[in-house]
């Protein structure tokens, strides 16, 4: 990874951005976050980190008084390469945080087992769009001498162990206490001391609330005699948001693990977990200590409510950072034609609600194809076989290896898909993605892409481009013509990359934001009826696969092409659904949307569901 210290935000770490900790009310918990406008710095792992890391930038861009906590990880995630069979292989990332992060003089201390490990932190400034405003990231790590085996705590993400450390489950627990217990510690060492709410992002810092029941136990004679419990006073404290719908997502950890790495801690309360069959379920101890639970779309608001129906859980639907996600070309169109609107686009705040309709067509699409050659020539030299297209119809699909995704849901029929290139276009295909190196089912996925891509070569081209980050994301939004989102239904949570695309159509199953942000035809496409009664596996393949292909060869494509047009004519059906799926991140599902609805709903407001003690803590907000 080509990691350029002056290209990370242009940060000065001598001279951070001026805060008063002491003003800063919101503190923002996520195990994952893409932090630098290029995603270059390897914190992040995929959807959770990328959307971590437009909220961090929306708060700024919004002036909302936040500070972020997230782990910092000497190995990052991992470098993706493949061997001669098409298979995943994983390598550790190189780099170094002194080189991009200001060093702070705290250091604070967590009990794993029966072992002392220290925590200490590093400095990074979030800044706004328009530079004035900021969030710090508090980067916690544990990689200090007087750690030893402790310290590659905060080696690698998501439990990807290093040799030698326990099991998965004893790395992944120690790193859920550094992130929860290590980082409300460290954020009252440097004195953070004016914390209204705590946003917890999944179960991963739902321990937080073990130390945050501590901290206040001095209050429990006061609300005993108001009829309250600390329970109550803390979810007057505490926001917590689920982003998956599918139940492995859910952490849980046996009894034994959690009495012997967590309680080495006497100081911590024993009473606050309630187990479920022997296990703690993170999940459902944030919630329990949640006054505001939120899904991140509507359709996954109903499928959380089902997984966990003893929660009042709300939906905020998750968007993208406008600026960050919009292109070179499509910027100065912005510029350009945005100028005298209401509101700002570069912060998603636009207060109109079909802006690109004043931009001419012509411009549109030269503005595509300038971004589009840029993918196809990234892709043609990063992959010396490939003979991608300018002129050919470019379908994109970029996402995590998972089977719930079905990325290679185009490859159901490949001789259907060979037939409509022959019979309406040509079809070039550009894939890239990685799989958790423990998930073999989702490394054989990406090498069964691979070898349908050279099975149709005669037919189609196609690639798949290695080591997926932001930088390719960004190229691969903006410069495809159709872009797929093809999730089985109710496991999506939200999704977002369809909210990226720079006027490229999305042709998405009906679920998660999906279901909200696509009108067939208008914006984008809708593969199949939505049937949320069909739910076999093996049907519903079948189903949305070939309502794919009947899209992409009597809808999709004949707009594209357009056959009946002269070689200088524009395409004018498809530009006007690019228009429409450029409306998209530019205001409804924007992340300055998302946080100006999560600042009035969550942030500001005292606990909405229960009224009593809206009343009785009025005083704090």
């Amino acid at each position: 990874m080509n990691l350029t210290a002056d290209r990370i935000n242009n940060q000065d770490l001598m001279n951070p951005f001026a805060y008063d900790w002491k003003d800063i009310e919101i503190a923002y918990f996520s195990m994952e976050a893409a932090i630098d406008p290029d995603g270059l710095l390897p914190l992040y792992s995929g959807g959770l980190g990328i959307l971590s890391g437009d909220t961090i930038m929306s708060a700024a861009d919004l002036g909302i008084p936040m500070v972020a906590v997230i782990p910092c990880y000497s190995g990052g995630f991992f470098n993706q390469s493949f061997n001669e069979e098409g298979f995943q292989c994983e390598s550790i990332v190189d780099w170094n945080p002194k080189d991009y992060f200001k060093r702070l003089n705290k250091k604070v201390n967590v009990r794993v087992g029966d072992s002392d490990v220290t925590v200490s932190a590093w400095q990074y400034d979030v800044k706004s769009v328009d530079g004035r405003n900021a969030v710090p990231v508090i980067l916690l790590d544990t990689n200090l001498d007087e750690n030893d085996l402790y310290g590659s705590i905060t080696s690698r993400l998501y439990g990807c162990k290093p040799d030698g450390y326990g099991s998965e489950r004893e790395y992944r627990l120690a790193q859920e206490i550094v992130l929860g217990i290590g980082g409300i510690r460290m954020l009252e060492a440097l004195g953070f001391t004016n914390i209204k709410k705590y946003h917890m992002n999944e179960g991963h810092s739902a321990l937080m609330v073990l130390e945050l029941l501590n901290n206040n136990k001095n209050k429990e004679e006061e609300l005993r005699e108001r009829g309250l419990t600390l329970q109550d006073y803390l979810k007057s404290k505490c926001i917590f948001t689920t982003h998956t719908p599918v139940p492995a997502g859910h952490d849980q950890f046996d009894r034994e693990l959690v009495e012997r790495l967590i309680y080495g801690d006497e100081t911590l309360p024993r009473d606050a977990i309630n187990y479920n069959y022997d296990k703690l379920n993170t999940t459902r101890l944030g919630m329990d200590y949640s006054g505001f639970i939120n899904a991140v779309s509507k359709i996954h608001k109903y499928v959380s409510r089902e997984m966990f129906p003893e929660y009042n859980i709300h939906s905020i639907t998750n968007g993208v950072h406008s600026y960050r996600w919009t292109s070179d070309s499509f910027r100065k169109l912005y510029d350009k034609y945005f100028e005298t609107l209401p509101g700002d686009w570069k912060t998603g705040t636009l207060r109109m609600k079909d802006p690109c309709s004043r931009i001419p067509d012509e411009e549109i699409w030269a503005a595509h194809n300038t971004e589009k050659k840029n993918l196809i020539d990234y892709a043609n030299d990063t992959i010396p076989e490939a003979e991608l297209n300018y002129n050919t119809f470019t379908i994109g699909f970029a996402r995590r290896a998972a089977q719930y995704k079905r990325s290679n849901l185009l490859f159901y029929d490949i001789n259907k898909l060979c037939d409509i290139a022959k019979d309406v276009g040509p079809i070039q295909l550009v894939f890239a993605g990685k799989a958790h190196p423990k998930d073999d089912g989702g490394k054989c996925i990406i090498q069964n892409i691979k070898d349908n891509l050279s099975v149709i070569s005669d037919d189609i081209q196609g690639v798949y481009i290695p080591n997926y980050n932001i930088q390719i994301a960004k190229k691969m939004t903006s410069g495809s013509d159709l872009w797929l989102n093809t999730p089985f239904i109710y496991k999506e949570a939200c999704g977002t990359s369809y909210m990226k695309t720079d006027g490229v159509p999305c042709a998405t199953t009906a679920d998660g934001g999906a279901r909200e942000a696509i009108i067939n035809g208008v914006n984008g496409f809708i593969i199949g009826p939505y049937n949320p009664e069909s739910l076999d596996w093996d049907v519903r393949w079948d189903e949305d696969a070939n309502a794919l292909f009947s899209l992409l060869k009597n809808l999709i494509m004949p707009k594209y092409y357009n056959k009946d047009r002269s070689p200088m004519e524009l395409p004018k059906e498809y530009i006007h659904i690019m228009k429409n799926t450029a409306n998209l991140n530019l205001t409804d599902f924007s992340s300055g949307k998302m946080m100006d609805e999560y600042d009035i709903r969550a942030y500001r407001d005292p606990l909405r569901a229960s009224d009593y003690i809206k009343k009785e803590f009025a005083w704090q907000f």
